[in-house]
């Protein structure tokens, strides 16, 4: 069957890595955990091999990977310390909980696998790729700059009007599509070098400046728009490749060691998310902590980040639960989740808040930190299908999961037939912000990118030719069909 027939430079990918995995397997023998760290380290491969394709933006295996290193962190995390994983975290039911989840991430793959069958359009994406070549630098800076402002103003409106504020987020996203338009012209344009670079950094700057360190965010657009090229695939870690790894370790050490007192300065001590110091005095209050940073701090903030990344211990605790002590609640949450989104907030201004602590502190049994304490601890879809459907059905719902965001980023490219480069665009970026971390809860993933289709969608329908003209000057004749 066509699905299944692998795309070749997957296989290439594949094969060129295989040697330094069972280098780590090998040396993975001698760890605390052996077993779940060998079956682990062989999972990245099958998710290129399903998701990989040529001349794409590997905006799902990017998804699906870092989901798996979620999965893995605490494993690592174990084995750094030399203890297995069940005693590190004193929790007996952390092994199941890391079967289950490497289940998942393969099931989340194939239900995103499934979507890709049919047609290929490798050489026309091969050609939109080309097409980059015709847009003007000046127009990009321009549109940059100004859908700067226009974000801005649409977290001013959000402030003052709440109904708004999950349209004005889908919204917010256009932002990110300008993003990886430019990083990822970046690769096909030497005249996008410099420019690439600095919206970069600048990037990297004003995220670093957030409440939760949204660096990050530029960091991993970059990371997919660039390999979008074909031929970046298998260089990007022989040269750029491993100065960005190294540096987003840098910055994640950084932002572990001083993000506890640089968040205290910004809320001024308030138990919410908000920033309430100007952007002065925080740039002049961080200048001062990381001129404090010394070497030990760095490598402390280094050591936690196994740690941060893991989403493996509330499954454990889930699992310790149900159904000993709460049965499995079949199919409540994914209920829960489908009528929250029968009542949009604009016509509901009433319907309460989501808070994902909520359910983590139901069916955990831990007291985790809510709303009245400025956050939001999910449980994740992955345990919730848990919660619903125990051990054996709950990949159904993660399946389907799967098929949702391929036919979601299917969706959005052939919704700018006019234009698939600006598609393309959007399409990378509703996925890498909306189905990369684990832990989001099944309201936010069908609420959020429902949300996310219905605004852009039609926007791209009617305007995408229109702004690919723009910023080719005008000049613009490439439309391709995708088939």
């Amino acid at each position: 069957m066509l699905m299944w027939r692998y795309d070749i430079s997957a296989i290439q990918a594949v094969k060129s890595v295989m040697p330094l995995i069972c280098l780590m397997a090998a040396i993975s023998l001698f760890t605390a955990n052996p077993l779940l760290a060998i079956s682990g380290l062989f999972i990245p491969p099958v998710l290129v091999l399903l998701l990989w394709r040529s001349h794409e933006p590997p905006a799902l295996l990017f998804a699906a990977a870092f989901q798996w290193l979620q999965v893995y962190s605490p494993i690592l995390a174990a084995n750094i310390v030399g203890l297995p994983l069940a005693e590190h975290y004193t929790l007996a039911t952390m092994n199941a909980s890391a079967w289950l989840g490497f289940l998942a991430i393969i099931t989340l793959a194939l239900g995103m696998r499934v979507v890709s069958s049919g047609k290929r359009y490798t050489k026309t994406l091969s050609s939109i790729g080309a097409s980059l070549t015709e847009l003007k630098l000046s127009r990009v800076i321009f549109t940059y700059v100004l859908v700067k402002i226009i974000i801005v103003l649409l977290a001013y409106i959000a402030q003052k009007v709440p109904v708004l504020q999950s349209i004005v987020h889908a919204l917010s996203f256009g932002m990110y599509a300008v993003l990886f338009l430019i990083f990822w012209t970046f690769a096909h344009s030497q005249n996008f070098k410099r420019l690439g670079l600095v919206v970069l950094v600048v990037e990297i700057v004003q995220g670093f400046m957030g409440f939760f360190g949204s660096f990050k965010i530029s960091i991993f657009i970059f990371i997919v728009a660039y390999l979008t090229k074909q031929k970046q695939k298998t260089t990007l870690l022989k040269s750029g490749g491993i100065l960005l790894i190294v540096l987003t370790l840098i910055l994640g050490s950084t932002w572990q060691a001083v993000k506890v007192p640089y968040r205290l300065f910004m809320n001024q001590g308030e138990k919410t998310q908000e920033v309430t110091v100007s952007a002065y005095d925080q740039v002049i209050f961080l200048k001062n902590i990381l001129g404090e940073l010394d070497q030990d701090q760095v490598l402390y903030g280094l050591s936690t980040i196994p740690g941060r990344l893991g989403q493996l211990e509330y499954f454990g605790h889930t699992i310790d639960m149900i159904p000993r002590n709460i049965p499995h609640q079949d199919g409540r949450l994914w209920g829960e989740a489908f009528s929250h989104i029968l009542k949009p907030r604009i016509f509901f201004p009433d319907k309460a808040a989501v808070s994902d602590s909520v359910r983590t502190n139901e069916f955990t049994g831990v007291s985790v930190a809510g709303a009245d304490d400025g956050a939001s601890i999910g449980l994740g879809y992955i345990t919730e299908s848990f919660v619903d459907f125990g051990p054996f059905f709950m990949f159904v719902p993660i399946f389907f999961t799967g098929i949702f965001w391929g036919l979601s980023y299917r969706l959005i490219i052939y919704s700018s037939r006019g234009a698939p480069v600006i598609g393309i665009a959007f399409a990378s970026v509703c996925i890498l912000l909306g189905a990369m971390l684990i832990e989001k809860s099944n309201i936010k993933i069908i609420g959020g990118t429902l949300m996310f289709l219905l605004v852009w969608v039609p926007f791209l329908r009617l305007f995408s030719a229109r702004i690919w003209r723009f910023l080719c000057g005008n000049s613009a004749n490439f439309r391709p069909p995708l088939k």
